[in-house]
């Protein structure tokens, strides 16, 4: 919101600066927007840095459960080859001076201060809210909380707690109750071994035509390990939903029910629960784990919802990388220069997808990277989707000693013989069909890490995969 707040503000002043006609008396005011505008570009990325909106955005992977077995979280990211995945190596918590040393977005990540997001919280007509929950009365309240495997590993469970909130006087930390949880001080570390659950259930969508539950969460977990698990379910035992890991400023999550995976659409169900849950793995903790706050279920009954019209703005955060260049260039080579707009890069895959398009077999395709790594997906919907994409990358001891990294990416549309899916750290994977049995493409891989300092790389390459009968 704040971003676009600024692009609706800069607009007119580049529709001056860069449209406008070329007189002495416009020349003039070139100068002076100039001289006005360009500290503003100049810190628009500090000012975004410390915004928890498009940056903080990241797709959940999907996930399920099922509470009559072992109880343990299970997904493709989670589930395959998870001994081989690197881990980085971290300390068991974080010192102060270790904090000191985080890029400036990550020390305020670890500021006491609230973090607060603008949001429209306002109540929309034709909704229902079936419950809500902004722990500042009793709790559990209506909430099941339990540790998943009693006191085998210690008993931890969901707790409200004033340690780290997001409006209020409260928020529910992961692991802030039990009998060893009620101990924990604030800034304490999450246990190895964690399996805190909190379910809110049943209720009834029998006369919904839309559903949805949404929540503020704070998250400090070890990346694709330790897990955040939001899920839906329809009879209390299996669960369907998603995970995120890693850092997370205070960043809404917004659960669709009419679009679970694997159960699809639960509107029209007489019996439905949810859950959000933490599980974490035998090494490794970071301090706290995490927090939600701002919980609210509700319900849409009548006709279906009409989605607000969005307004899209006349110029983009993006192309601020676009248009500061032409500033500086405007500045240097005179008001008569005709300013050129060179569009931003994009990966195009090697192969040329033909008008049609190849359909690809439905099934398992395996293969390897330029880097002689691997690279595997299965296809289906009648080749019209590239599922679970696994790519191992490597870096060679890039970031402190990081030798590879394996990367989980999942349902990418296949269209016109192409499909292209990118994570939100900005790691991508493209490919072309270019028969029923063979297909290659790019890929481009991000590596971030944050200790003992701050460290950023980036890899690309291509790749070639076969069908596997």
């Amino acid at each position: 919101m704040f971003t676009k707040q600024i692009t609706r503000m800069l607009a007119p002043v580049l529709h001056v600066l860069f449209f406008s006609r070329t007189t002495k008396e416009a020349t003039k005011k070139r100068s002076l927007l100039l001289l006005a505008v360009l500290p503003v570009f100049l810190f628009l990325p500090l000012l975004f840095s410390f915004s928890s909106g498009a940056a903080q955005t990241s797709e959940w992977t999907p996930a399920w459960v099922d509470l009559s077995d072992s109880g343990v979280i299970h997904s493709p990211g989670l589930d395959a080859d998870a001994a081989a995945k690197p881990k980085s190596p971290v300390p068991n918590a974080f010192s102060d001076s270790e904090k000191s040393q985080l890029p400036a977005t990550n020390s305020q990540f670890f500021s006491p201060q609230n973090q607060l997001i603008n949001t429209n919280s306002s109540a929309t007509a034709g909704w229902e809210t079936i419950f809500s929950d902004d722990f500042e009365g009793s709790f559990p309240g209506e909430w099941n909380v339990f540790d998943n495997d009693s006191t085998t590993n210690g008993e931890y469970f969901w707790a409200k707690k004033n340690c780290r909130v997001y409006a209020g006087s409260n928020s529910a930390w992961v692991v802030g109750g039990g009998a060893d949880g009620s101990a924990l001080a604030c800034n304490s570390e999450y246990p190895g071994n964690a399996a805190s659950w909190m379910i809110y259930g049943p209720f009834s969508l029998a006369d919904a035509t839309d559903a949805e539950f949404s929540f503020m969460y704070w998250l400090n977990s070890e990346s694709s390990f330790d897990i955040l698990f939001a899920a839906a379910s329809i009879n209390g035992i299996n669960f369907y939903g998603g995970y995120n890991s890693g850092i997370y400023d205070w960043t809404e999550r917004i659960f669709d029910l009419t679009d679970v995976h694997t159960l699809g659409d639960l509107t029209g169900q007489s019996q439905v629960w949810v859950m959000v849950a933490f599980q974490s793995d035998e090494s490794v903790q970071y301090p706290e784990g995490a927090y939600i706050d701002n919980f609210e279920l509700r319900k849409y009954v009548g006709a279906e919802p009409t989605p607000s019209p969005e307004i899209t703005p006349t110029l983009s955060v993006d192309d601020a990388s676009v248009y500061l260049p032409l500033l500086v260039k405007q500045l240097y080579t005179g008001p008569t220069a005709t300013p050129t707009v060179t569009p931003v890069p994009s990966i195009t895959p090697t192969p040329t997808a033909t008008s049609v398009g190849v359909v690809p077999n439905n099934g398992n395709w395996s293969g390897s990277t330029s880097q002689g790594r691997a690279i595997s997906f299965s296809v289906g919907s009648n080749g019209t989707a590239v599922n679970d994409i696994t790519i191992s990358v490597g870096w060679g001891g890039a970031c402190g000693g990081v030798s590879s990294t394996t990367y989980y990416l999942y349902d990418a549309v296949i269209n016109a013989g192409s499909f292209s899916k990118s994570q939100s750290g900005g790691t991508e994977v493209e490919g072309t069909f270019t028969s029923a049995n063979n297909a290659s493409g790019d890929f481009y891989a991000v590596l971030v890490t944050y200790y003992p300092s701050y460290c950023r790389a980036t890899t690309s390459g291509t790749w070639s995969a076969n069908y596997v009968p």
